[in-house]
């Protein structure tokens, strides 16, 4: 026989051994031997409400019987209508919750026949068939955890979690990481383990400067980095990149970055222009100037008073510093 088929029929026969002792015990409720019935023992706001969850378990409107018999329970604390509140719990498919009422049921109840609670355990042993309990491995710490909607609490999770069978949406999440969903699909009486770890969510940006000599400085919003290639994670927004290097010029890039971006920067630095030397311009000036001079002394008029200079004709002598 395929694994399919032999769960299905114990499903099929977990489910069918709940039902027909549910329709016993739900027409006819567990009483003990004193006080007597429920519904003569119940006075006040519990009776009233005892009478309408009856209306409504009849007209197969389980959520609202659950509710009505919840509120009778919380104003007599008989534990006889944990009995009730589980009848409605399993026609809803809630197995887990009936099974936890039950488990209730036997702890509370008192002056119980055997065949009373021979039929409990046995309803017990058919609902641990249809729910597993299930091991959460959450992290971060503070997570919050919602198995269909519904919160089960706060990561970690110590403690299993009943899970009744079928498909179930997990979703995890909190502040500053990311969130996760999952499907489990739960088969009853096994205890699974489910593994999730939320990745923070990035909060800076990522840049990479690289150069071709590794000589060059990298200095980012004016601080220095370091030499050669770098790269780090700097915050969203806008930066100045400014690279250095010896005989190079500065080379100066603004680079705006979104959240969670990588960016590459390849700047290439050019030689820095070269002047013209001082000495060279100064000789110039001075082989200009004798020119001139030696010009002057050449071309002058004939009936101009002054000494004649003392060198030959068209060499002018340069003089420094005051001497000859």
């Amino acid at each position: 026989m395929s694994r399919s088929r032999t769960l299905r029929l114990k499903l099929t026969h977990s489910v069918a051994a709940v039902a027909g002792i549910f329709a016993l015990l739900s027409s006819a409720p567990v009483h003990a031997a004193a006080p007597g019935p429920l519904a003569t023992s119940l006075t006040g706001d519990a009776l009233d409400s005892y009478k309408s969850a009856k209306l409504l378990f009849d007209d197969h409107d389980y959520a609202g019987a659950v509710t009505k018999f919840h509120a009778a329970y919380d104003a007599s604390h008989d534990a006889r209508l944990l009995w009730n509140m589980a009848a409605c719990e399993k026609e809803l498919r809630h197995y887990a919750r009936a099974s936890e009422l039950v488990d209730r049921f036997l702890r509370d109840a008192t002056n119980l026949d055997p065949s009373q609670i021979a039929q409990a355990r046995a309803t017990q042993a058919a609902f641990k068939q249809l729910f597993s309990e299930v091991t959460f491995a959450i992290e971060p710490a503070g997570a919050t955890v919602r198995l269909d909607k519904d919160e089960i609490g706060q990561a970690p999770l110590t403690n299993p979690v009943a899970v009744d069978i079928g498909t179930h949406t997990l979703h995890v999440e909190r502040d500053g990481y990311t969130t996760a969903d999952q499907q489990l699909s739960i088969t009853g009486s096994t205890t699974p383990r489910v593994v999730v770890s939320l990745s923070p969510v990035a909060s800076t940006a990522f840049l990479a400067v690289k150069v071709e000599d590794a000589a060059y400085s990298v200095l980012v919003d004016s601080k220095f980095v370091g030499k050669g290639t770098w790269e780090g994670a700097v915050s969203p927004g806008t930066h100045q990149v400014t690279v250095e290097g010896p005989g190079k010029q500065t080379k100066v890039t603004d680079v705006d970055l979104a959240l969670g971006e990588h960016r590459s920067l390849s700047p290439h630095l050019d030689d820095e222009k070269r002047a013209v030397w001082p000495w060279i311009v100064g000789g110039g000036a001075v082989v200009v100037a004798g020119l001139a001079v030696g010009g002057y002394f050449l071309f002058r008029p004939s009936d101009s008073t002054g000494a004649f200079p003392d060198s030959k004709l068209g060499t002018v002598m340069a003089h420094r510093g005051g001497g000859r």
